[in-house]
């Protein structure tokens, strides 16, 4: 009995990498399983936060100034978390801004502050997991229209709006350096960046990665080879996996 089943190996290594527990999770991306972890801690004034996906690369998540534009934001940036493992293995996760459509830079660069705490980053496997906390309100400056480089307020009030994010990912190789490092990478599976909303004030809970739907192949050796694909959620996964192993297949 074969059983391929590579999106949840993916993630039980993303969880076995993680320091921490998290109280919910989104799939940004899933061609490259990136996902995205957020716990509110202390009072609501932090966030705890984890990035993880299959690549080479890096993986980047802005939280855009814009309320329905997040890819250019009016031209007023996003406020962005970069995080890699560079060719020579040393760890970086920097707090970032990028202006409109151009590549992060970080916010020591401009004489702004550092204000993400990071806790880990780490290649497990053919994954990249970046942990970090940031604070949830703005420390940089006054968060309006007119300042590029400061750290976004979250919204993480119970009940709160879903917050305009963008995300991006590189899946060419490992950088060598944070200047001019390569943007985004599109290949077979499309281009690994966009916006999406995350309700950062959703009760711990909310929304499981665990939960999505699954697409896999079982392949059943009686005899005859045969291959069945389906779409099913983790219940019914789980199923599928302990009649394979008890050899009831049919």
């Amino acid at each position: 009995v074969a059983v391929v089943a590579a999106v949840a190996a993916r993630a039980a290594q993303t969880e076995d990498a993680l320091t921490r527990a998290y109280d919910n999770c989104m799939i940004l991306d899933a061609s490259v399983d990136y996902r995205l972890y957020w716990s509110v801690a202390s009072g609501g004034s932090t966030m705890r936060m984890a990035l993880a996906a299959d690549t080479p690369g890096w993986l980047a998540l802005g939280v855009a100034q814009h309320t329905t534009n997040a890819m250019n934001s009016d031209g007023r940036g996003s406020d962005v978390v970069f995080a890699t493992v560079f060719a020579n293995g040393t760890s970086y996760v920097v707090d970032a801004s990028t202006p409109k459509y151009a590549p992060p830079i970080a916010d020591v660069s401009t004489g702004h502050s550092n204000d993400v705490v990071p806790v880990q980053a780490a290649r497990v496997g053919a994954r990249l997991v970046a942990e970090y906390d940031r604070p949830t309100a703005s420390t940089d400056g006054v968060d309006d229209a007119t300042e590029l480089f400061v750290d976004r307020a979250i919204d993480v009030a119970a009940g709160g709006s879903a917050q305009q994010v963008i995300y991006a990912v590189n899946t060419d190789a490992a950088p060598t350096a944070f200047a001019g490092i390569a943007k985004h990478s599109c290949d077979a599976a499309g281009c690994h960046y966009g916006p999406t909303t995350v309700p950062f004030g959703a009760a711990p809970g909310t929304h499981r990665c665990d939960d999505v739907a699954l697409t896999f192949e079982i392949e059943v050796d009686t005899g005859d080879s045969g291959e069945t694909a389906s779409t099913v959620n983790k219940a019914a996964l789980e199923a599928a996996l302990a009649t394979a192993m008890s050899g009831d297949a049919a």
